[in-house]
């Protein structure tokens, strides 16, 4: 058994990749001036520098890439500019105190000018929306009808420990808890194959075979710039957006001069996360590292126990550390000319003692290194008006047993699979004239697992050796092109299609497993489809557009589907055997929107509807043997995949509106149904689709005043008796609760305070259910009444 990594080991990380990334930079460095800014025509004049940054937005609220943003100081003339990011999203910094004409523009849409005041030091949000021009020549959008987003602000003003917990804070998005840490980001019902993961456009694929680390898992928070989520399959940009798209966009190096961003946080169940990161920037080349320790212990439920009592922990280690995690990042940006811009980044996170009560095993060590590099080229006028490039190679490597579980007896451990994941890709896409958007994308995907069951009998130890997923690779090629026209002033139509292939080789694997439930089989996959959409938008008013929107895109089997195969009696139910379906075809989600968007001054309001038809939908379901062969599975039946067809409907809405100067109020409503046409034949009885949650109302009250604020909020959700009894699934209550929080955010200084479920309610959310395979036959509840704090400070010294 591989002994967990002592915490000795994982103080020299952060100090390795910041002196890595510092003698990448070392050069452009001596060039920096490390001196306050100086302020208008007065060299003795000395002052902090300000920015002003924001998200350029159409008029339906879809992001605007590519648009041209000027700030001009009103009195002395002097101008900056940038262009709007891939999540249109804009920063100028190093800005001197005083008044500015900000400007933007862009193709197809009405030049937009105000005026702003900065302050000294101060850094003023900026969203900005356009509306349409009667001539669209050149628009890029990363949208559809459905699309939210978070700040890295929002994320931090709260307890969220990791992406999947913050997520939810966006209507239609849950997560699945297994554990303190490591949830899985779930949009309206799907989540994990069914939805793209992507970091700063990379793919990276968690080593677990029974999901204990999903991609986002292995983002920190410190990290994240925002992240956007696009719902349902309204993006061909990216590979696998069956019914959504989480586009996760970390820091970039932007300051002048060096700035320093430091932040705590700290909360019940001895939960401790310092970070930091730091940034030096220069005329030509801009750098960036930080370092984030996480750790907490299990949590207590509303009655006040401890979770980790229903895990089935030997005694003296249910109050036991639940996780251990640290992060280390750096960046190097380079501008060759105005018009270019390039960037180099390597991210190490090491995780050890992942303990999971929801499964059967513990994560020994969960590590993962992600490497990636892109260049951008921009131009005004021509044809081609930007060329994007990335390539990106990354890594997932994963142990886990049992030897803390009851299940070990008196062995150090009775089970135990160590997997590894490598991804490595490249992408292109080029910004063209007239509204249209092309690129063209190339992943390799690697993945072997290899397990260890131990049985004592008569005082020995026989241990039994499997390569359950044995050296798999997965090669997708795909391209898309997309296109975007405004008619009029009024009428916006956006669309996309793609066609990708997908090569799956598995000929290392144990053909015999497969035949006893499926026959002969080939070991080897092809696959091949294309994805599209359509969206109409037309502004009804200045301040009412109304949407709608039909896309279709599919998703190739995940190889563990396909060709996992494993004899092992590892989870609670009846089947001791587990086997993929060579035969899967690939799943296809089409999907209707249509939705109203209303945004004044002061309110905001946005219902919509959707309907969803997903052909060859993967599920789990119990086989019966073909033949039977002994010497290849342990029982009759096993538990393996199929294909049916599946339904999915809902309704979501959100809003705002102030009810005094300084009251706002906020709230959304979701509610999803899922069905699927039973399969008597296959063992698939139930006509309710699985992992479908309930219905869910948040409704946030909060003041603000002078950089003070404060917010009472509650979450009340359904019940959930729609359930898919062939997968275990239990009814769950519906439950409420409340919370509490606030704080200040000053020019270098932020504090947060607040109380989770403040009545300390006893509670599991739908997600959270015992289902298989590999669990542990528990449903974990949610945690009782905690507290959180926050606290961040940020040191800028300018050029």
């Amino acid at each position: 058994m591989v002994e967990p990594m002592p915490v000795h080991n994982f103080l020299p990380l952060g100090v390795l990749c910041f002196l890595w990334a510092f003698s990448l930079h070392a050069s452009a460095a001596l060039s920096v001036d490390l001196a306050p800014a100086r302020c208008g025509s007065n060299a003795g004049q000395r002052c902090v520098a300000s920015a002003v940054h924001g998200e350029v937005s159409d008029p339906t609220g879809a992001v605007l890439a590519g648009a041209l943003v000027t700030v001009r100081r009103i009195d002395s003339g002097r101008v900056w500019s940038v262009l709007t990011d891939a999540s249109g999203h804009y920063t100028l910094a190093g800005l001197d105190p005083g008044r500015y004409a900000l400007d933007v523009r862009q193709a197809g849409f009405t030049e937009l000018v105000r005026t702003v005041m900065l302050g000294a030091g101060e850094t003023a949000e900026e969203p900005l929306r356009l509306n349409l021009a009667s001539v669209v020549e050149q628009v890029n959008v990363i949208s559809g009808p459905a699309s939210d987003g978070m700040s890295a602000r929002q994320m931090r003003e709260g307890s969220a420990r990791d992406l999947g917990e913050a997520a939810t804070a966006i209507a239609g998005v849950q997560r699945a808890r297994k554990a303190a840490i490591a949830n899985d980001i779930a949009i309206r019902g799907l989540f994990h194959n069914n939805i793209a993961t992507t970091i700063d456009g990379t793919r990276l694929y968690g080593a677990c075979t029974f999901q204990m680390d999903p991609a986002e898992y292995h983002v920190d928070l410190a990290e994240v710039d925002h992240v956007d989520v696009v719902k349902g399959p309204f993006d061909v940009t990216t590979q696998g957006e069956l019914g959504g798209f989480v586009k996760i966009v970390t820091r970039t190096p932007d300051a002048q001069g060096f700035l320093l961003h430091s932040n705590v946080s700290t909360g019940s169940y001895g939960y401790y996360n310092p970070s930091v990161t730091a940034e030096l920037g220069g005329k030509d080349t801009d750098w960036l590292a930080g370092y984030s320790y996480r750790t907490s212990q299990f949590y207590k439920d509303g009655d006040g126990s401890l979770v980790s009592e229903l895990g089935g922990y030997r005694d003296g280690y249910a109050d036991l550390q639940a996780f251990r995690t640290q992060s280390a990042w750096s960046k190097l940006a380079f501008h060759p000319a105005a018009n270019q811009h390039g960037e180099i980044s390597y991210t190490r996170q090491q995780s050890g003692d992942l303990l999971y009560p929801y499964l059967t095993m513990d994560g020994v060590y969960d590590d993962a290194d992600r490497f990636a590099a892109r260049y951008d080229y921009f131009r005004s006028q021509g044809w081609l008006r930007g060329l994007h490039g990335l390539a990106y190679a990354d890594k997932a490597n994963h142990l886990m047993d049992d030897h803390l579980r009851e299940s070990a007896g008196t062995m150090p451990f009775s089970m135990s699979e160590h997997v590894v994941s490598f991804t490595d890709g490249a992408r292109m896409d080029a910004d063209l004239a007239q509204g249209f958007t092309a690129g063209y994308e190339f992943y390799h995907r690697y993945w072997n697992s290899n397990g260890v069951m131990r049985m004592s009998s008569m005082g020995m130890t026989m241990p039994t050796d499997e390569v359950e997923l044995p050296g798999v690779t997965e090669d997708v090629n795909g391209a898309y092109v997309a296109y975007r026209h405004a008619f009029g002033t009024r009428w916006l139509l956006t669309s996309g299609a793609r066609f990708d292939h997908d090569f799956t080789n598995a000929s290392a694997a144990d053909a015999a497993s497969f035949e006893t439930y499926y026959g002969a089989v080939a070991l080897t996959a092809h696959d091949a489809g294309a994805s599209g959409n359509a969206m109409v938008s037309w502004q009804a008013t200045p301040d009412v557009a109304v949407f709608t929107g039909v896309g279709s895109n599919i998703r190739f089997p995940d190889p563990q589907e396909r060709f996992y195969a494993s004899s092992f009696s590892m989870s609670m139910s009846m089947e001791d055997a587990w086997v993929g379906n060579p035969l899967l075809r690939h799943p296809r989600d089409t999907e209707f929107d249509l939705g109203v968007r209303t945004k004044t001054r002061r309110f905001a309001f946005t219902p919509q509807v959707f309907f969803s038809k997903l052909d060859n939908d993967v599920t789990l379901h119990v086989a019966m043997p073909q033949q039977m062969d002994m010497s290849t599975m342990s029982s009759m039946n096993a538990e393996t995949y199929g294909n049916v067809q599946a339904y999915l409907w809902g309704a979501e809405a959100n809003g705002s509106a102030p009810l005094g100067t300084n009251l706002m109020l906020n709230g959304s409503y979701t509610v999803t149904r899922g069905t699927k046409v039973p399969q008597p034949d296959n063992h698939i009885e139930s006509s309710n689709l699985f992992q479908v949650p309930p219905v869910r109302a948040t409704l946030n009250l909060t003041y603000e005043r002078k950089g003070w604020y404060a917010e009472a909020g509650a979450e009340v959700t359904g019940r959930q008796d729609h359930v898919d009894t062939d997968e275990n699934e239990q009814t769950t209550a519906g439950f409420s609760v409340f919370h509490l929080k606030g704080g200040y955010h000053g020019r270098s200084f932020d504090a947060e305070a607040g109380v989770n479920n403040l009545l300390s309610r006893e509670y599991s959310e739908f997600l959270s259910y015992a289902r298989d395979p590999l669990t542990n036959g528990v449903r974990l509840p949610e945690p009782g009444r905690n507290f959180f704090v926050n606290v961040a400070y940020r040191f800028h010294r300018g050029e």
